[in-house]
């Protein structure tokens, strides 16, 4: 569905709007991802594309669309709202273009094409108030699967990032550096300050970290699956 949340379109229903608003649902927050229900043509160009998703998706936000990478013939772009929007909102997607007749739009931060065993997969960050996590989506058929949610790594969930600096734990940086391997490993490192010990608050007085933890993160593809690497150095929280 769409961000019925966020309020009424104001955006300018113009005749190339009209023409191609559509009243079907958009739901781009499970594991399966169906096609965006858009014409072939608008895909292929920048400013029908834009209406499009600001018309069925978006609902009047303003938004920006900036291509970030091709490859095989895929274009993925990057999309940010701009302006005020709700906490639990996320500001950042990515729309795929897979084909003329397959247009994805995902929650995500574009950050990486993955090509494992002749497989295209997407990476990128999903942005949850003050946390980051990591998905990966990869193509089925005619639908786009997320195949990988760090938030389901563990009962606490798999964080690659955190903003606030006021709790017991900060993140250096707050989106910890991630890089991949070129083949079948992606790995994440920085450094995580502890501020309290085990059990307590912090108080207002601890302003110097109690301990600094090096974080290294790493997941393995094993043919079918992404996988957390149990020699990662990561305290879950």
């Amino acid at each position: 569905m769409g961000l019925s949340s966020l309020g009424c379109s104001n955006h300018p229903k113009d005749k190339v709007a009209k023409n191609v608003q559509t009243k079907e649902k958009i739901y781009i927050f499970g594991d399966k991802i169906n096609r965006l229900p858009m014409e072939s043509a608008i895909a292929l160009d920048k400013s029908k594309l834009t209406t499009w998703l600001i018309n069925n998706y978006f609902h009047g936000k303003t938004i920006d669309i900036d291509l970030a990478e091709t490859s095989k013939g895929i274009e993925i772009f990057k999309i940010e709202i701009k302006g005020d929007i709700a906490t639990n909102v996320p500001r950042h997607y990515t729309f795929i273009n897979a084909s003329k007749e397959n247009g994805y739009l995902v929650p995500i931060e574009f950050n990486k094409v993955i090509n494992v065993n002749n497989e295209i997969m997407f990476g990128g960050i999903y942005n949850y108030r003050e946390y980051d996590y990591y998905f990966i989506y990869s193509i089925d058929g005619k639908d786009l699967r997320l195949t990988f949610d760090s938030r389901k790594i563990n009962k606490e969930g798999l964080k690659i990032g955190y903003y606030r600096d006021d709790e017991c734990r900060e993140y250096q940086p707050n989106r910890l550096m991630i890089k991949y391997d070129n083949k079948a490993s992606i790995s994440f490192y920085g450094i995580i300050k502890k501020f309290c010990n085990d059990g307590q608050d912090r108080t207002s007085q601890q302003t110097q970290p109690i301990s600094k933890e090096k974080v290294f993160i790493r997941l393995d593809y094993n043919g079918k699956s992404w996988v957390y690497n149990t020699n990662s150095d990561y305290e879950f929280w």
